[in-house]
């Protein structure tokens, strides 16, 4: 299945999508005043590509919303102007996520939940988030690699969950990002 070229407008959940498998993508779409882009469940090997949600402000659903043992997901120049961004949680492997960006978040831009191994976040545009930008304090095991991405104006770029939380956070965050204008951590 592919899904190409359009806008949706004023729905909850504009796609509400369970094994979204092999070769199945979703390109040059936009959503306006729509809760939630798309919640995706059991999905492998699908890519988002040029897509942007713009929405209410609900912070409890993420603009994007990846669920129960998702591997291989591509997205690339994906946006969420919203309250969240991007969830991942249920098990997630091998996830790259090349020039997304999301802007004026007061929740998490990227939240990731349970393990997630294999995920590179890459030349990202993250802007005026008043939560944090890289959520992991519901996390357990997570291999993440930052590379190249722009930080700016935000409250906190990374959360663990300190000692309590059992989180396990492996990889790189090396000087190739670029932080300016940080609010609080």
């Amino acid at each position: 299945s592919s899904i190409r070229n359009g806008m949706i407008r004023n729905c909850g959940v504009a796609f509400d999508f369970q094994n979204f498998n092999v070769s199945c993508f979703i390109e040059d779409v936009s959503t306006f005043l729509v809760v939630q882009f798309g919640v995706f469940h059991r999905c492998f090997y699908m890519s988002l590509r040029n897509c942007s949600a713009r929405g209410p402000r609900d912070i409890s659903k993420p603009a994007f919303t990846f669920t129960g043992d998702n591997n291989l997901i591509s997205l690339l120049r994906v946006t969420a102007t919203t309250a969240s961004g991007f969830l991942f949680e249920g098990g997630t492997t091998s996830v790259s996520l090349i020039s997304c960006s999301c802007e004026g978040a007061s929740g998490s831009a990227l939240a990731f939940r349970d393990d997630c191994l294999g995920v590179v976040i890459d030349s990202g545009y993250w802007e005026a988030v008043q939560g944090t930008v890289f959520d992991f304090t519901r996390a357990k095991v997570c291999s993440v690699s930052f590379r190249g991405n722009f930080l700016n104006y935000c409250d906190t770029i990374m959360n663990d969950g300190g000692a309590s939380s059992g989180s396990t956070l492996m990889g790189v965050f090396d000087d190739t990002n670029y932080i300016a204008n940080i609010g609080a951590t």
